[in-house]
């Protein structure tokens, strides 16, 4: 059997990490495979040649694409086709992507609320739930020389990692850290927006500032610091080694990776409860902010037809996340408890489990 793989592999944003590490799944199933790497990002992308590019058979099996599902084809040459599409809201209306889910066979996706909502959409349609994986070996190879710039080590570190879109709950992290703490607390808030403009989180800094209102005082305002030079693998790592708390308040479904990197190294995050995130990482090792469903009115639309107000959305509820982030400060004993909890994680993220999950669902029968 013969796999022929496209996906965005080699983008060094958080979609192409999913899918490299769904690339690496696959490898460890020993079934041939071959990759070809789509480019969707406008920054720049890794230049090196993964192995699998290498590869050539005669025939293939199977087609799975990983990508938009605008970006989807329907080809009758393969056994079966599989699109991989991380849906990030649902109850979608007039949209072109669930027309475009027609031309596959299979849909996997990395959320049970998604699954359960695109079995509503297409009842004759195999639809499968893949858990996000890691590469969990990396844990052991960070290089200890290397340091971050303006991480105070005397404070405890809450920090955000992505890009300054509004539907990554910026805004209320940072109300939510202005309510819960002030100068007098030895914490730091490190956002971590690579390859970001100041001229695009400055106007979002500002907002949230001053929605805060009074909370937001020179002499009591709690330390905040933000990197937006690009990060390597290596520097995501230290940044995970380095602070203390991940904070990630998204308001979308699709599962994400930065948490669970940040919980296999003890950094147990804080994230939205209700989201594909939620359903891996639990109350036993991560905090769940509270949310509540609510329409998709958010700007920074990528399509004219997706991220409608028809469609649904997790907002998370702003006094939880403070009262989460106060709890990660103040008890150590419940921290300690969380990392515990967290070992686990190491053997049920890894490519090899997953491996031995996605053997089945690529199996013809």
């Amino acid at each position: 059997m013969s796999v022929l793989f496209v996906g965005p592999y080699r983008q060094p944003d958080e979609w192409g990490k999913r899918s490299l590490n769904l690339l690496q799944s696959l490898k460890k199933t020993n079934i041939d495979i071959t990759a070809r790497p789509l480019f969707l990002a406008s920054f720049p992308t890794q230049t090196d040649k993964e192995e699998t590019e290498y590869t050539r058979f005669d025939n293939y099996d199977i087609l799975i694409q990983h990508t938009l599902p605008m970006y989807f084809i329907a080809d009758k040459s393969f056994k079966k086709n599989i699109g991989v599409v991380e849906l990030e809201t649902i109850d979608m209306k007039y949209n072109g992507w669930l027309y475009k889910l027609n031309f596959v066979d299979e849909i996997w996706v990395n959320s049970n609320v998604v699954k359960e909502y695109l079995e509503k959409e297409f009842p004759t349609k195999t639809i499968r739930n893949i858990q996000n994986s890691l590469d969990t070996s990396v844990i052991e190879n960070i290089p200890n020389e290397k340091k971050l710039e303006g991480l105070d080590p005397n404070r405890f570190k809450f920090y955000f990692m992505g890009d300054t879109n509004p539907k990554n709950g910026i805004e209320e992290l940072i109300i939510a850290y202005y309510r819960s703490f002030t100068k007098q607390d030895q914490v730091q808030l490190i956002l971590f927006f690579p390859g970001v403009a100041p001229e695009s989180f400055q106007p979002i800094f500002q907002e949230a500032v001053h929605k805060a209102g009074t909370l937001y005082d020179a002499v009591l305002t709690p330390l905040v610091h933000v990197v937006n030079t690009p990060l390597d693998p290596s520097h995501t790592l230290i940044a995970h080694r380095e602070c203390d708390c991940m904070v990630s308040p998204s308001y979308m479904f699709a599962a994400q990776n930065f948490p669970l990197e940040a919980a296999i190294f003890g950094n147990n995050p804080i994230i939205t409860k209700g989201t594909g995130t939620a359903e891996i990482l639990t109350d036993q090792n991560a905090w769940l902010i509270d949310s509540y469903e609510e329409s998709c009115a958010v700007p920074g639309r990528p399509f004219p037809d997706v991220f409608t107000a028809h469609e649904t959305i997790r907002k998370p509820i702003i006094k939880s996340l403070s009262y989460c982030m106060k709890e990660a400060y103040n008890n150590k004993y419940i921290r300690d408890k969380k990392k515990l909890n967290s070992k686990a994680l190491l053997q049920s993220l890894s490519h090899e489990t997953a491996a031995d999950t996605l053997k089945d669902y690529i199996c013809i029968r």
